[in-house]
């Protein structure tokens, strides 16, 4: 018994907080119930000569087990699906029947030994309608306003001695249990809430990882083709400018495996100086002339890390997509532009500068590609930011 009490124990603290929460919800209703059933039939319980056992405890067992059931099967209180069917309406069905009979007993008869027990039992059907049986129901208000008239004007309980007493009572259960239902779908959807949220940081994470792999391997991956190449080209001609080359080529390999190391820790941080350094060693590599106008000390710090992404993209594009002789790197306070002189046709889609553009919203700046006269411009700018 101990051993069983320690696993149901064990159960409820595993439960997920929904799930815990609405069990709570459930098992509060149930003990509020059995407090109403107490409240109706005090008098009786105080007298136990004037219980009548047979039918009227038969009435309360089943209306309470089926208004139990409907506590236990109804969605506002629990997270498992499971659909109410027949069971819904076949406990309003019995409850009011049973209620409907209690009241033209008690309207009849005025037997002094029925109407006590007879009224307890008025009580406790229309509380558990009010309480749980009205939960679904449209103007569930004014159909227990009706009903707790026509039991005020019938019914005689110590506890509820005015008319207005049932009346409000009854409505305070219906206000009650709304609350409830209302409280606990507040729970489930901020439950919701932050399993969408842990969701959308694993997408993010999952994007940023994908950009930064871009990103990072992109110019690594163009240098090596650039090194391949001049390598193969120099291999019948100047056999230690080609040991040269492919000791460049091995370089780069580590540096990619240490920005694959890098992306993948979350510790990837990049400055617009090296960076710079870098760009200009590559194109220079491809006997591209670089100048450089500004100094990256001008680029604010909030601005470092995408200004940066913006280098290397840039300059990486420049060794894939043209036949450049010539870039212009401007960098101000307000903007870093690389000017190219190698692309003859049309500029399509951004590309990869096109994934930097979340980068640049985050900074509250723009990336923009200007095309004119074979010259191809792309520029980072931002709004006036604190150094």
């Amino acid at each position: 018994m101990y051993s069983d009490s320690m696993t149901v124990l064990q159960g409820f603290m595993e439960m997920p907080e929904t799930e815990k929460f609405s069990a709570y919800v459930r098992l509060s209703m149930h003990v509020a119930l059995l407090a109403i059933a107490v409240l109706s039939f005090r008098q009786v319980l105080v007298s136990l000569g004037e219980f009548q056992p047979s039918p009227v405890l038969l009435v309360v067992l089943l209306n309470a087990g089926l208004t139990a059931l409907v506590i236990e099967r109804t969605s506002a209180f629990s997270t498992a699906s499971r659909p109410l069917g027949f069971l819904y309406p076949a406990a309003i069905a019995i409850n009011l029947l049973c209620w409907a009979v209690s009241i033209g007993v008690l309207a009849i008869q005025r037997a002094p030994q029925l109407t006590g027990t007879t009224s307890g039992l008025s009580i406790f059907l229309l509380c558990s309608f009010a309480f749980v049986l009205s939960i679904h129901i449209k103007h569930a208000y004014l159909i227990v306003v009706a009903l707790s008239v026509i039991t005020a004007s019938v019914v005689k309980h110590p506890e509820l001695d005015h008319p207005m007493y049932i009346v409000a009572f009854a409505l305070v259960l219906v206000w009650v249990s709304r609350v409830t239902v209302w409280s606990v779908g507040i729970v489930k959807e901020l439950y919701r809430t932050r399993g969408l949220q842990s969701q959308l940081k694993v997408q993010e994470e999952r994007l940023r990882f994908a950009q930064e792999l871009h990103d990072s391997l992109g110019q690594r991956l163009a240098a090596m083709s650039l090194k391949t190449q001049l390598a193969i080209s120099l291999h019948r001609k100047d056999g230690d400018r080609t040991v040269g080359e492919l000791r460049e080529l091995e370089k780069l390999v580590r540096l990619m495996r240490m920005d694959l190391h890098q992306v993948v820790t979350g510790y990837r941080t990049l400055h617009p100086k090296s960076e710079l350094e870098e760009a200009s060693k590559l194109l220079g590599g491809s006997d591209i002339e670089v100048t450089v106008t500004g100094s990256p000390q001008d680029i604010p710090d909030a601005c470092h890390q995408t200004a940066a992404w913006f280098i290397r993209e840039a300059s990486t594009n420049v060794i894939k997509h043209s036949s450049a002789s010539m870039v212009s790197v401007k960098i101000s306070e307000h903007m870093v532009s690389i000017t190219n002189d190698g692309v003859e046709h049309t500029i399509g889609p951004l590309g990869g500068i096109q994934a930097l553009q979340e980068r640049a919203k985050q900074i509250g700046g723009t990336i923009s590609l200007t095309h004119q006269n074979n010259q191809c411009t792309a520029t980072l700018s931002w709004k006036d930011t604190d150094k």
